[in-house]
């Protein structure tokens, strides 16, 4: 699983690679529960991982990239008419779609999502 949050210091590289292919669980920094595809929402309220709280990585390009949510296999967005949360409920890759990965501290990573928004937060 990687945890995330919303923090700083950053540095360029992180120390976890997420890679395009794989399935990850993300895990709350603010909670320490897992984080869940609500369709939605993305809800970080769980304490065990199911198909719901795990999220497929894809290439956005460049060092970006873009997740997939576990309920419906739909794309994650930052922008969301409630501010920079996440939720999974689109069909295709745009600008709203891609994330960075930044580090805060060692095995801890942050997102950084979609034009409009910075780090993502649960």
């Amino acid at each position: 699983c990687v945890t995330w949050l919303c923090c700083s210091p950053v540095t360029a590289a992180p120390s976890v690679h997420l890679k395009p292919g794989s399935k990850y669980a993300l895990k709350s920094g603010r909670t320490g529960k897992y984080c869940s595809d609500e369709g939605y929402r993305v809800r970080c309220d769980r304490d065990s991982i199911g198909d719901w709280e795990r999220f497929t990585v894809e290439s956005a390009g460049g060092d970006k990239i873009a997740l997939k949510g576990g309920k419906k296999n739909k794309y994650c967005t930052a922008a969301t008419a409630i501010g920079c949360k996440m939720k999974c409920d689109i069909d295709s890759i745009g600008a709203q779609e891609q994330f960075s990965v930044v580090d805060v501290r060692l095995h801890v990573i942050g997102l950084k999502g979609g034009s409009i928004c910075n780090y993502c937060s649960d």
